[in-house]
């Protein structure tokens, strides 16, 4: 096996960093690129032709379970793309800078995909309080024999999964809006509840409790981001896409609701159909640093599918209304 030291040895036209499961990839006239620790290592292999191709960075983010079958060689050789992985654990070593300048200029353009840095559950403001809550679920003191005693329990007993009211929207309102009181709450339970009939069925009453995790948890804050960046961007430029197609294996026991778009991580497995677009839409960003204003993927698109505002109501609710609400503090 070959590999490429990418960083010291090829002129790179565009380095794109991108949170997905990748492996050890193909290219073609490149043999294989990997990495060992987070650094491409190796010799220089140059191009047939001469010219230089395109970087393609793939970051694994943390909730890795059983995707290293996606190799990425299908992104390299439809999208024309060097697909580089970096293959470090993503904890605390894979999340530590010591700030060098050298670092700047690295990373020319980036996709941010399934969460955003300034996401609610991205950072944990209060590890400590977590840790001591999760000891004491399992009955393990929280003193100094905290760490060994977490490291003898039964692994899928700290991962059982809780009973949850599919019936009362305004608890799971009232946990995310808590610092706000009841008139984050009474606005909040207004919008989402607006389309319900006087009776709301179950169907209705768990969209609801969808929609709202969702925009919480991920729209409200990846619009944020998205100004942010656009606000701010001194040349670069903003797009955002959704990813909206089911995901087939989803629901094969009990049957996912007509309504249900894609789950989060869904933008891995996608069926093939699909795959072409998705790899035009990153290579191309990569390549050029240029896309569509909106996007909305999934299998029924055509080159003319686009969109915009996406549920702006609901964005405007968590990133204006809600934080411009008195906050109130517990005596």
């Amino acid at each position: 096996m070959r590999y490429v030291d990418l960083w010291n040895n090829m002129k790179m036209k565009s380095v794109v960093a991108i949170a997905v499961f990748l492996e050890t990839v193909s290219a073609i006239s490149l043999g294989l690129v990997n990495t060992e620790g987070g650094l491409v290592r190796g010799e220089n292999i140059p191009l047939a032709s001469g010219r230089h191709m395109d970087v393609f960075k793939g970051i694994p983010f943390a909730d890795i379970l059983e995707y290293t079958q996606f190799s990425g060689q299908e992104l390299a050789d439809r999208g024309n793309v060097i697909v580089v992985s970096i293959g470090y654990r993503v904890g605390s070593l894979g999340f530590l800078s010591t700030g060098e300048p050298e670092l700047a200029g690295l990373f020319k353009r980036a996709i941010s995909q399934s969460g955003v840095a300034v996401s609610p559950w991205t950072i944990n403001k209060d590890p400590r309080q977590y840790a001591v809550e999760v000891a004491l679920k399992v009955n393990c003191s929280t003193d100094e024999r905290m760490a060994s005693c977490l490291k003898e329990i039964d692994p899928v007993v700290l991962t059982l999964a809780g009973s949850f009211n599919l019936e009362d929207v305004e608890k799971l309102l009232a946990a995310f809006i808590k610092d706000k009181g009841d008139a984050a709450l009474q606005a909040a339970l207004s919008l989402y509840n607006s389309t319900w009939e006087p009776t709301p069925s179950q169907e209705n009453i768990k969209k609801t409790l969808v929609d709202i995790e969702t925009d919480f948890l991920f729209l409200a804050s990846t619009q944020a981001a998205l100004k942010l960046h656009a606000d701010n961007a001194k040349t670069g430029r903003t797009y955002s896409y959704l990813f909206s197609e089911p995901n087939q294996m989803a629901g094969i026991i009990r049957r996912y609701p007509s309504w249900m778009g894609a789950d989060n991580t869904d933008d891995v497995p996608y069926p093939p159909d699909l795959s072409g677009y998705m790899i035009a839409y990153w290579t191309n960003f990569a390549r050029t640093g240029t896309g569509q204003k909106f996007v909305e993927l999934n299998s029924k698109m055509d080159e003319s599918y686009v969109g915009e505002n996406m549920r702006m109501r609901y964005v405007d609710l968590w990133n204006n209304v809600i934080p411009s609400l008195r906050t109130i503090i517990p005596e």
